[in-house]
């Protein structure tokens, strides 16, 4: 998914299922941060004594970390591609390890990350936590078929939503949007040279390698499908590694997602530790409808125009809890980050330092880094073992 569906259609997922707007709003903006929580390592503060220690849960397209195998697992596998397991609960497993790392809708795995997020309900962080949870479960649904690392299981050949004109402009789109991070990121350009000759030695690998794998043997997530799992209006096939057909229907695919999000979250604000989704209401006539519109008439292919589309749609009470505006800043002014650090920059060196305050504790830059660490740690040493799968 992208914006539109992290943030607003999250939002509005949140407030169905009962959540305050204040509440709504923070759920809608941890989910959606999950994809600009791009800088990791350590926050040096100016008093010399304060230090905080970060997480990346995602990497920009532009990225030497997407080359990395162990980059991709700590990143990709937990937050936006959960393994399924074959959709086979714990203790049980086919003996294909590469399939079983699949990402597969509300599968067992995610079953159980949801409620391993119930056991931050009583705690500060335990919105933020929510929202990540949120985010990794919807994509859950988007993502489905595609592993979270370098892997010939993410070869989509034949791709196509059946409108050649169509086609061409989402990929004309995605050249643009990979022209413009690469003029954006000389830098980083000297820095993917840089760390990929260090990884000559360490990964046995050498850099022509690495690229050619990431384009076209083994690409990393959904690449090689373009934005096609992220675009909630089309309906599209592709042949996969296996040489197997795949038809997937969008509109159906995100309206499932966020029947099962409204379902997720009434669980979680009952205490329901089982997470027995069956039991908990899901998405009325009327709500469902207008998000159903969304969805399949949202057509642009840019996720912020979506997104604006969606919160025109909420800002004139289409949905039955009447006329609100959440809003979201990744970065910049009025963003969590500069609330927290007092810093309006998109991307960090590592040398900065930043005036320290008690109210950093509390912050929600703050709570939600906390939550993001405390996710992936359940999810690669909680979780996955019990399946059998070691992800990193």
């Amino acid at each position: 998914m992208q914006i539109d569906g992290h943030h607003t259609a999250t939002y509005v997922a949140a407030r169905i299922a009962g959540f305050s707007f204040a509440d709504a709003s923070k759920i809608a903006y941890a989910a959606q941060y999950v994809d600009d929580a791009t800088n990791p390592g350590i926050v040096q503060f100016e008093d010399n004594n304060s230090l905080y220690f970060r997480i990346a849960s995602a990497h920009r397209m532009i990225d030497y970390n997407n080359f990395i195998d162990v980059e991709n697992h700590l990143a990709w596998i937990p937050f936006h591609f959960l393994p399924g397991n074959d959709s086979l609960p714990a203790g049980h497993a086919t003996g294909d390890t590469l399939s079983r790392l699949v990402c597969r809708p509300d599968s067992h795995v995610a079953r159980d990350m949801l409620r391993r997020a119930m056991l931050d309900r009583d705690h500060p962080r335990a919105l933020y936590r929510l929202g990540i949870t949120m985010h990794v479960y919807a994509d859950t649904f988007a993502h489905q078929g595609f592993v979270g690392a370098l892997s010939i299981a993410n070869q989509a050949n034949s791709l196509t939503c059946g409108d050649s004109e169509l086609d061409r402009r989402i990929h004309e789109s995605s050249k643009q949007e990979l022209g413009v991070a690469l003029i954006g990121n000389i830098k980083q350009g000297i820095q993917v040279f840089l760390k990929l000759i260090r990884l000559v030695w360490h990964e046995k690998k050498w850099p022509t390698e690495f690229i050619s794998n990431f384009l076209h043997k083994s690409p990393v997530g959904h690449a090689a499908a373009d934005v096609y799992p992220d675009q909630p209006y089309l309906k599209w096939r592709y042949v996969d590694y296996r040489g197997v057909t795949v038809e997937r229907d969008n509109p159906a695919i995100f309206i499932q997602a966020m029947e099962m999000m409204v379902r997720a979250m009434r669980a979680w604000r009952a205490g329901d530790t089982s997470m027995d989704l069956d039991k908990h209401q899901g998405i009325a006539s009327e709500d469902r409808a207008a998000s159903e519109r969304l969805f399949s008439n949202a057509t642009n292919i840019d996720g912020e125009e979506r997104r604006q589309i969606w919160l025109q749609a909420i800002g004139s009470g289409q949905f039955s809890f009447g006329s609100e505006l959440p809003s979201y800043i990744g970065k910049g002014a009025g963003s969590w980050k500069e609330q927290a650090l007092g810093t309006k920059k998109k991307t960090d060196t590592g040398v900065e330092r930043y005036p320290y305050s008690a109210s950093f504790l509390a912050s929600d830059w703050k709570l939600f880094h906390d939550a993001l660490q405390i996710h992936r740690s359940d999810i690669i040493h909680e979780i996955l073992p019990r399946y059998g799968i070691c992800a990193a």
